[in-house]
């Protein structure tokens, strides 16, 4: 039976190590223990001091940990561990000779300083946090594994309360891959520049907080869109912003999500409509005709459950619609019954799962899905919480040789935790030849900016792509995190402020938007 060892600084067990010493336990049947050695330098103070004290992962857990039998201080530093089945170290192992280790970091630094590393993120506006394992087994040659965790902006405890769920995460996925594995799928983080912040850099996570109170208390966290006909083909954002139709909701309203759909000479945008007083969306659709005259919103498809995100698209002559219909845990497809107003659901394409943004692509493999959040689920304890950070940094893949049944995931979901270019943004497109997936950066605060991704392969193996360019808000225009695009049409939303009162907003400011290319093409 296989042993195990967790190795961390003396006398510091917060909740989240015992949740790692519980995984391992669990996993492995044999003996276990938690060594506490003494590190060079002492355990740095919490800079937020009183914000620490509602920090839920970092309080309690070293009484659990004694009473559970194998919490114990090395007082000479740790023992050589030849015969561990596995050790998984949160201090510094550079030094420890061991079989099969497993070395954890966060920013660089041992993972036991995971709340410093969630801290210095923050104050830097970073939104996220690296976290790092390094399995060594043997002489042979180290792997290594990168996660990019969201954060929250304005919250150092929901911050660390994510930082150490998904260091549990890494721990339990990288202890379930074979040993002969020669290493982990997209084990190096894309190359995604930081954009524009919804607060700026430097400020302190007590300044954020008290911000976003004071916006809270007074304003809407309100979404609208836009929409642009006949966009010249080569280009992947217009050069002359004025032509576009703005959507904005009633100051109690959130209108988010569009995806575009031609048919009968009319343009039609389906989105998510919400409400800001009882939050539950359901699928609303306008029609746009050639001369930019549009109809009323008119509710196609409302159900017991929230649903947004809804991807719309032919085949076979047939109109589909996969709608998010997450917190009831499963992905639905719907076919037309009348084109744009009636829908019926024809297929469960995924059962017991907890997904965001689920969005379909078909090439000559079959049917493609890519989707955020923790994936598989208990069927008896499905969580609607838009607070599990998987929702915004965690990507999975399944495949299908047909579009209504059969669907499997790839070998190595997630493929990916970064929630700098995880969660999906919008429909595939082609432009110039090759496919764009468009992705949200979700680092700091969800839908902080659209990722344009070029995919170079996709196949039950991963998924490789390369950054083309990005879309984020400029002004008032906190964010974006849709980007539609079909043929020559598109539809983007955007983030921004309302005042509750529609006294105070004596006139309603166009969005801005930021477009930078990073790719040599032209366009």
């Amino acid at each position: 039976m296989d042993s195990w060892r967790l190795v961390t600084r003396t006398g510091d067990y917060p909740r989240w190590v015992l949740a790692i010493a519980n995984l391992l336990r669990d996993t492995f049947a044999g003996y276990g223990e938690i060594i506490g050695v003494p590190v060079r330098d002492p355990a740095p103070f919490f800079p937020l001091g009183v914000a620490g004290l509602f920090d839920t992962a970092r309080n309690a857990g070293a009484g659990s940990l004694r009473r559970a039998g194998f919490a114990v201080d090395g007082k000479g530093g740790v023992r050589d561990a030849k015969g561990i089945g596995v050790c998984v170290a949160l201090a510094d192992a550079r030094h420890l000779r061991q079989d099969n280790l497993i070395e954890l970091r966060a920013d660089g630094a041992p993972a036991c300083d995971l709340a410093v590393a969630v801290e210095r993120a923050l104050r830097r506006g970073l939104g996220s946090v690296e976290l790092e394992a390094i399995c060594r087994r043997g002489n042979g040659s180290p792997r290594k594994l990168v996660w990019r965790c969201a954060l929250k902006d304005h919250s150092i405890a929901r911050s660390m309360d994510a930082a150490a769920a998904r260091l549990l995460d890494l721990v339990g996925y990288v202890i379930r891959q074979p040993d002969q594995a020669s290493d982990f799928p997209q084990s190096t983080l894309l190359s995604v520049p930081e954009v524009s912040a919804a607060f700026a850099a430097g400020a302190s996570t007590l300044s954020r907080a008290f911000r976003h109170m004071v916006h809270r208390v007074t304003a809407n966290d309100q979404w609208s869109f836009r929409v642009y006909q006949n966009l010249d083909p080569h280009q992947l954002w217009p050069s002359d912003e004025k032509h576009g139709i703005d959507f904005v909701p009633p100051i109690d309203k959130i209108w988010a999500d569009p995806f575009v759909a031609r048919e009968d000479q009319l343009l039609w945008v389906f989105f998510e409509e919400d409400s800001v007083v009882s939050p539950k969306g359901r699928i609303v659709c306008v029609s746009i005709d050639e001369t930019g005259r549009c109809s009323e919103p008119e509710v196609v498809l409302e159900e017991s459950c929230h649903l947004s995100y809804p991807q719309i698209f032919k085949c076979d002559d047939a109109w589909y619609m996969l709608p998010e219909s997450g917190g009831r845990g499963n992905v639905v497809l719907y076919q037309a019954k009348n084109f744009p107003y009636e829908w019926e659901p024809v297929a469960e394409l995924l059962t017991q799962v907890r997904l965001a943004d689920a969005t379909l692509h078909r090439n000559d493999a079959g049917w493609w899905l890519t989707a955020s959040g923790p994936g598989q689920i208990n069927a008896e304890s499905v969580d609607d919480s838009p607070y599990d950070m998987r929702l915004y940094d965690t990507l999975h893949l399944y495949h299908s040789s047909a579009l209504n049944k059969n669907w499997r995931p790839v070998t190595m979901n997630p493929l990916r935790v970064d929630a700098a270019s995880s969660r999906p943004a919008g429909p595939w497109f082609q432009w110039q030849g090759q496919w764009i997936r468009p992705v949200q950066d979700c680092r700091g605060r969800y839908g902080r900016a659209v990722h344009l991704l070029a995919v170079e392969s996709i196949s039950m193996q991963g998924l490789k792509e390369r950054l083309v360019a990005t879309l984020s808000g400029g002004g008032e225009t906190n964010c974006v995190h849709t980007y539609s695009r079909v043929g020559r049409d598109l539809a983007v939303d955007w983030n921004a402020w309302r005042f509750k009162s529609d006294l105070l907003n004596s006139r309603k400011n166009p969005p801005l938007f930021e477009f930078e290319r990073y790719d040599s093409l032209q366009g």
